[in-house]
């Protein structure tokens, strides 16, 4: 997000939840256009948006601008949710209704105009009973994670419709780039994947369920279509996603075709492997513990006509095996 807005010129004000924090953009990108500010997003009694030095900006240099909001904000996400619900939906749904506070007051307050993006979740259309799914597909979320963005588009909704102020909910299906920690399926695939090609040797891979599909697209098409979203004149809620389901089994094989390795597939259910051709060596298994349970979801992907229609929105990447090299760099 940050070095599109680079690109583009901005000044750039990233919001950390610690002062402890020096995130790596701060590394990559620190100079006059990009500031960080500690901001306590759960604090309701604040002016979250007109603390620090971004009080200073609000006054000044941002009052002659539309001031953009990408709030991409989410704790506890996925099976963390779980363990810790009442943050998980919090995360959400607190911090955005916070932050649409603070527009509203500081809107009548300077004058400056405000524009908002809320990074909403392919969860939240849980047991969704059709695929492919649109802006007007019922929510049927099932876990903490997915309520919390759930009310939290809801109430981005009613804010755009009572207070006339511009907040769009993008819900976002699975989006990777290299910046991806090891928790994600998506970065646990690559790492052997990687190994493999920079030492020549393979280490177990183990997995949850190998017919989970999921929507995968690369990150930089995602914020693309966020940028559009928010600088489009009339506020709507948008999906964005690659379009297509894959298997995690299928991800793997790509994966690990990218770096010359073909993967046979043998077995089924929990003693189904992975076992690359060359060698006749196991290198996937599956593991019981990572499944998901009643938490599973079925088929999920996007129905992105509207994003592409009234946007003008064009991937970049279009296949899996298109940005899975981007990948491979480093491990």
């Amino acid at each position: 997000m940050i070095k599109l807005l680079r690109s583009n010129g901005y000044t750039i004000i990233s919001v950390v939840r610690e002062t402890t924090l020096t995130s790596l953009s701060s590394v990559e990108f620190h100079d006059c256009s990009h500031f960080e500010v500690y901001v306590d997003l759960y604090d309701g009694s604040l002016y979250c948006l007109s603390s620090a030095k971004a009080e200073t900006f609000v006054k000044s240099d941002f009052a002659k601008y539309p001031i953009e909001i990408y709030h991409l904000m989410c704790e506890k996400q996925g099976i963390l949710s779980y363990e810790d619900p009442r943050t998980s939906i919090e995360s959400s749904f607190q911090t955005t209704l916070n932050v649409l506070e603070s527009i509203r007051s500081l809107k009548e307050e300077t004058k400056c105009c405000f524009a908002m993006v809320f990074a909403g979740s392919s969860e939240m259309f849980g047991d969704a009973q059709s695929s492919p799914q649109n802006e007007l597909t019922e929510f049927s979320p099932k876990s903490p994670y997915a309520v919390g963005k759930v009310l939290a588009s809801k109430v981005c909704t009613l804010y755009r419709e009572l207070y006339k102020i511009r907040p769009s909910t993008c819900i976002l299906y699975n989006h990777e780039s290299n910046l991806r920690c090891i928790r994600f399926v998506s970065r646990k695939i690559i790492r052997p994947a990687a190994n493999y090609m920079l030492n020549k040797t393979s280490e177990i891979l183990w997995v949850g369920n190998l017919s989970s599909q999921r929507d995968w697209s690369h990150a930089y098409d995602i914020i693309q279509g966020l940028h559009l979203a928010l600088s489009y004149e009339d506020t709507q809620d948008f999906i964005l996603a690659m379009g297509e389901p894959h298997m995690v089994r299928e991800f793997i094989s790509v994966a690990f075709k990218v770096v010359g390795v073909n993967i046979v597939w043998k077995g089924s259910g929990l003693n189904e492997v992975g076992i690359e051709k060359r060698t006749n060596s196991i290198i996937v298994k599956v593991e019981p513990t990572l499944f998901r349970e009643n938490a599973e979801m079925p088929c999920l992907f996007g129905d992105i006509r509207k994003a592409t229609s009234l946007l003008g929105w064009k991937k970049k990447y279009i296949t899996l095996e298109e940005w899975l090299k981007l990948w491979f760099w480093k491990k």
